[in-house]
């Protein structure tokens, strides 16, 4: 026995009346192509990276199709030439035959598509312009061949239904909704004269939701499904910009001009008079343009079924927001779903896998997107469902059967993670309760314009460690009880003249270390002070943040920067490394010149000099002498050995001339 599902309302049921729930891709077979026949490397491949498909609206019936009969090498791939008055090609059904096999084989669903594009209205050069609605000898014709069509298959086990015609391409203006509908309904009449399986049909032109009302066919109830295409917003899933929006890139979320969005319904932009105006594009936009789709199937009980939808691969970035987005929609308002298209050549953008030069390509962005779900959701879905009960009610209405994976999965990534949720599965992680909303944070109060004055410098002694200096007190123990008591300060000694007589003298005063009294060697001034005093430890030096009043070394001392201290002692050593420099080399290096003022002995000297200097002879009072030191050395040429000099004078002072200035 062949399965086939049934109808209850808007739902669609399995054979045994499990609830269906359709979704898969859109395969297009063609004779003398390189896919002619399902492949290994690409219609296989199918089930292998996506394996929750179970659906393929199979385009194969090229029956007066353009891209077979006017566009393609050879017109005997269209399916309607034949060499007598069959309806249909013997090599087409041998073609649909071995197709319907492997998807049997692959346990896919099937919904068997006739192209006639032509046929539909469509305008094609070379081409004479006839339709099935105003044609009625192609009528007949047509129908004839869905006769063949429904008979020959009836027994081929998994078929979906018969989709009459692709897309009719005629407007209202040309061709009414009635007579479209009427051509449907003989279609729909014709099948179910052979086959019990379900009609497809969809709104004129190009399926388009707008116009879903008019292709309700009346008496028909639960036997069939509407199709309806959703490419939204157009710009964007085709990758090509309205004319005014070629300049920038067209982005989702984004905002995009109106009637780009709403391509198919412009009275929503005030009837195209505000089509360029920008307009907020997400998921709840895709929403309200899937609105009317869903009241059509909520008033008439009737299922409905996305034929195509997709983006191209120009879309690029944003790409697979936009498929997730489309996905969480469709599963949550339970829409049955074709994507357009696996597998086609590399011109096709809006394909998942590609031909290029002969060789498959498969586009894993968007397997990776589709995936989530037509494959196997993993365990941790549900753990993170059950885990948490706000969500198993917000999401799934309290029951897991209701759960959407790919909306679950979206909550986790964009909110859980956030929220500090757990979403793998583990005993120990089950057991953990939600976390706590985060402590709400207080901003702290703006900064004041004028800046707080800096706190005061404490003294050197505060800063720097201290040293063993002499101090008047015994030790920090007994300054410190000293300064809290209330007890006058001890006198000074009274000098031996003033002394009682008889009275022995005083033990003399002597100045014990701060480091000792630290250590533990108490000074005899600490044994007049209370035993409480002298039990408590001794504490640290860095306790010791302020000196009594009455230490010495406070009143002598006043506060000192720490670094301006350290620069002064730096500069005095400087200068004084300096000056040991400046000694060490005189003391090393014999002078060369030494100047004193001296009086020539004689006329012959003066004569000399005249001589030399080409003047008159005049006496010369004041002779400086060069050098002094010929032989004597360590002496100086002063007022105290002037007589060293005249002999120096005398003994080199007429042969070098360099003696003489």
């Amino acid at each position: 026995m062949v399965r086939r599902l049934r109808i209850d309302g808007p739902r669609i049921l399995y054979p045994n009346g499990e609830v269906a729930r359709l979704r898969g891709f859109n395969l297009m077979y063609m004779l003398n192509s390189e896919f002619r026949l399902p492949r290994e490397d690409t219609d296989d491949r199918m089930l292998q990276e996506l394996p929750l498909t179970n659906l393929v609206r199979l385009v194969i019936i090229h029956w007066d199709d353009r891209p077979t009969l006017a566009g393609g090498k050879d017109s005997s791939n269209d399916c309607s030439v034949t060499t007598g008055s069959e309806a249909i090609s013997q090599r087409c059904l041998k073609q649909i035959d071995a197709v319907l096999r492997w998807t049997a084989s692959q346990n896919l669903w099937v919904v068997l598509v006739a192209r006639a594009s032509l046929a539909a209205g469509e305008d094609a050069p070379g081409i004479a312009s006839s339709t099935v609605f105003g044609n009625a000898a192609l009528r007949k014709r047509f129908l004839s061949m869905w006769a063949v069509v429904a008979e020959r298959y009836k027994g081929f086990d998994m078929i979906a239904g018969y989709e009459i015609m692709s897309e009719p391409r005629v407007t209202d203006k040309e061709v009414s909704h009635a007579r479209v509908r009427d051509f449907y309904a003989a279609g729909c009449n014709v099948i179910w004269e052979h086959d019990n399986a379900p009609c497809f049909v969809g709104p004129a032109p190009f399926y388009d939701r707008v116009n879903i009302e008019q292709s309700l066919l009346p008496g028909t109830a639960n036997r069939v499904v509407y199709n309806v295409n959703f490419f939204v917003p157009k710009g964007f899933v085709e990758g090509v910009p309205l004319a005014s929006y070629e300049w920038k890139k067209m982005t989702y979320p984004a905002r995009l001009p109106c009637c780009d969005v709403h391509d198919k319904a412009h009275e929503m932009c005030c009837h195209g008079d505000c089509c360029e105006t920008l307009i907020d594009v997400n998921r709840g936009t895709l929403g309200g343009e899937l609105a009317k789709v869903l009241a059509f199937s909520t008033n008439h009980q009737v299922p409905v079924f996305v034929d195509q939808w997709g983006v191209s691969r120009d879309a690029a970035d944003d790409m697979v927001k936009y498929v997730k987005d489309v996905l969480i929609l469709l599963e949550k308002n339970h829409l049955h779903w074709c994507y357009w298209q696996w597998r086609h050549r590399s011109d096709r953008p809006y394909a998942v896998l590609t031909l290029e030069d002969g060789k498959p390509k498969i586009h894993q962005e968007l397997v990776d997107a589709l995936a989530l779900v037509l494959r196997p959701p993993t365990p941790d879905v549900n753990c993170y469902v059950q885990r948490y009960p706000d969500l198993l009610s917000g999401f799934c209405a309290g029951d897991m059967a209701n759960c959407i994976p790919v909306e679950l999965m979206e909550h986790y990534e964009e909110h859980g993670k956030a929220e500090g949720r757990i979403f793998a599965c583990g005993a120990s992680a089950m057991q953990l309760p939600p976390p706590p909303p985060p402590p709400r944070r207080v901003s702290p109060p703006p900064p004041s314009k004028r800046r707080p004055p800096p706190p005061p410098r404490p003294p050197l002694y505060n800063r720097l460690p201290l040293l063993a200096a002499p101090s008047l007190a015994p030790s920090p123990h007994a300054l410190q009880a000293t300064t809290l008591s209330s007890r006058p300060p001890p006198s000074p000694p009274l000098p031996p003249t003033l002394l009682p007589s008889g009275a022995p003298p005083p033990p003399p005063r002597t100045s014990t270390p701060l480091t000792a009294g630290i250590q533990g060697s108490a000074p005899t001034a600490a044994s007049a002070l209370p035993a409480s005093s002298l039990a408590k430890p001794a504490a640290p030096l860095s306790t010791f943040s302020q000196p009594p009043a009455s230490d010495f070394w406070a009143s002598v001392l006043p506060p000192i920067d720490v670094y301006a201290l350290a620069a002064i002692v730096a500069g005095f050593a400087l200068v004084c490394f300096c000056g040991l420099l400046c000694c060490c080399y005189c003391l090393h290096k014999p002078a060369k010149s030494v100047r004193r003022t001296a009086r020539p002995r004689s006329k012959a000297v003066r004569g000399r000099l005249f001589a030399r200097s080409g003047g008159p002879a005049h006496p010369v009072k004041r002779v400086e002498v060069l050098s002094c030191d010929h032989g004597q050395k360590g002496r100086r040429c002063n007022g105290v050995n002037y007589q060293s000099c005249r002999n120096a004078w005398d003994e080199e002072g007429e042969d070098d001339d360099e003696d003489e200035y």
